[in-house]
């Protein structure tokens, strides 16, 4: 006849499995992949290889120098050349809006989404100006820039869940709104340079928190 379990025996087994879930699951949460950063790094990838891509066609197509700050700025690169160059970089899906109405392009209504589900947006216009922040003389001689916004593309709800912890975790984000968060989501922030670099800003805490020591996008100190 088989022997059962004694009662000693039955709890002193719970009690190891509670233990190993104690263990086991907090480890198991942090391996879960970040969806933030797995899209932050994908798109600076495709953003890096839309400059090369548009910065040699630029030369190729109009013989303008390559010099840092005035090759985006020329009045013989038409507004929405940039921002066509980089689409016919990257795997685009669906409609190209390099030319926007209104207050320009947003997340709701962005200037293209790529293929494997990134949204870009700000890239109309030309790189021309000074910083928005942390300026200097150097920078304002030197660069123009222009600073995009990417993100992944989500419902209603995931976009209200991630913009609360966003903000949670950089109080410079906004918190989500009521209704219609979609049209509010302000994204993720690169910031392109006219010498063809892609860079965060050190106030930009959320972002370079999700640049790891494996891939280190450049940090600008200007």
């Amino acid at each position: 006849m088989k022997k059962a379990f004694t009662l000693s025996e039955a709890l002193i087994t719970m009690a190891v499995i509670g233990i190993l879930a104690a263990v086991l699951i907090p480890v198991m949460s942090k391996a879960k992949p970040d969806k933030d950063k797995i899209v932050y790094k994908k798109a600076i990838y495709a953003v890096q290889a839309g400059m090369q891509h548009a910065n040699n066609h630029l030369l190729n197509d109009t013989g303008i120098s390559l010099e840092p700050g005035k090759m985006w700025d020329d009045s013989h690169v038409p507004d929405d050349y940039f921002c066509e160059q980089m689409a016919d970089a990257m795997n685009t899906a669906g409609a190209i809006n390099c030319n926007p109405s209104g207050s320009g392009s947003t997340y709701a209504s962005p200037n293209f989404e790529t293929t494997d589900g990134i949204r870009i947006w700000g890239l109309e216009g030309k790189i021309t100006g000074g910083p928005e922040e942390e300026s200097t003389s150097k920078e304002n001689s030197s660069y123009g820039y222009k600073t995009i916004r990417v993100d992944r593309v989500m419902d209603e709800t995931e976009v209200k869940k991630y913009m609360a912890y966003r903000n949670a975790q950089d109080s410079s984000f906004p918190a989500p709104p009521a209704t219609e968060a979609t049209n509010s989501n302000p994204g993720l922030k690169l910031r392109l340079r006219s010498d063809g670099k892609v860079t965060t800003l050190p106030s930009w805490e959320y972002e370079n928190k999700l640049i790891n020591t494996s891939f280190q996008v450049q940090r600008d100190s200007n």
